[in-house]
């Protein structure tokens, strides 16, 4: 039996959690603590939580393209390695058992958090002179995307800014194209395999559409500064969740 009162709150998940996925990357942090609080089990919140970004993703692009911020040129050649790393997270996840798949959440949820708070002391200007690393970094975010995903953005738009020179609205405009790539990439697999739940999926899918539209609509309007301040409270919101609740 369908829990309408679960939709309608994962619907809300979907507007306020991409509002800022747009932005500044930070999903998973929302969306899959809530999967896992109505009752899903783990297989069924990471292929669920993935795939409900699909067509957000979608409107994300559209929105930064529409506004003139997309330039998908200096990202072209990462696509592949985001493919081939979202096809090995997803079947990773497919392989384990659930009590591993819950303490790779807990375990994840927190790395993410360290990533976010260690932003500004983290330098990946490196990377712009080592092409093979660059190549197994996004690869490497593009396992993690799979499987949870949280701050995976905001690891594309360090590489992107720090590594490429890019400012902070046009790389999350190019972050969220790659992003795209592994969420579909992987989505694809959990579809096929049969482990998402469609009336959550679809909660959260419409939610995150809306999210998406408002998110990017905000950071065109308020440029850089705006898009460095949200990921400063992303990175806030996701280190209180870990530590008091």
């Amino acid at each position: 039996m369908i829990d309408y009162l679960q939709l309608f709150i994962l619907f809300i998940v979907g507007v306020v959690g991409y509002s800022y996925n747009s932005i500044a990357g930070g999903y998973s942090f929302l969306s899959v603590p809530a999967l896992l609080l109505i009752g899903l089990n783990p297989l069924n919140t990471i292929a669920t939580n993935l795939s409900s970004q699909m067509f957000p993703d979608i409107v994300t692009i559209l929105n930064y393209w529409r506004h003139k911020k997309l330039e998908i040129k200096p990202v072209l050649n990462l696509v592949v390695f985001f493919m081939v790393g979202a096809l090995v997270g997803a079947q990773i996840v497919l392989s384990l058992e659930a009590f591993v798949l819950k303490a790779l959440i807990s375990t994840l949820l927190t790395l993410g958090v360290i990533m976010l708070l260690l932003k500004n002391r983290i330098n990946l200007t490196f990377l712009k002179e080592n092409k093979p690393l660059e190549a197994f970094f996004v690869f490497a975010v593009g396992v993690y995307k799979s499987i949870f995903g949280a701050s995976a953005k905001t690891l594309t738009m360090m590489v992107l800014t720090m590594g490429r020179g890019m400012k902070m609205v046009k790389s999350s405009a190019a972050s969220s194209v790659l992003m795209g790539v592994a969420v579909w990439t992987g989505s694809a697999y959990y579809i096929i395999s049969g482990a998402v739940s469609w009336p959550h999926f679809l909660a959260l899918t419409l939610g995150g559409m809306l999210g998406a539209f408002l998110g990017t609509q905000l950071a065109v309007k308020k440029g850089d500064a705006f898009v460095e301040k949200v990921l400063i409270l992303v990175a806030l919101a996701g280190a209180a969740k870990v530590l008091f609740f």
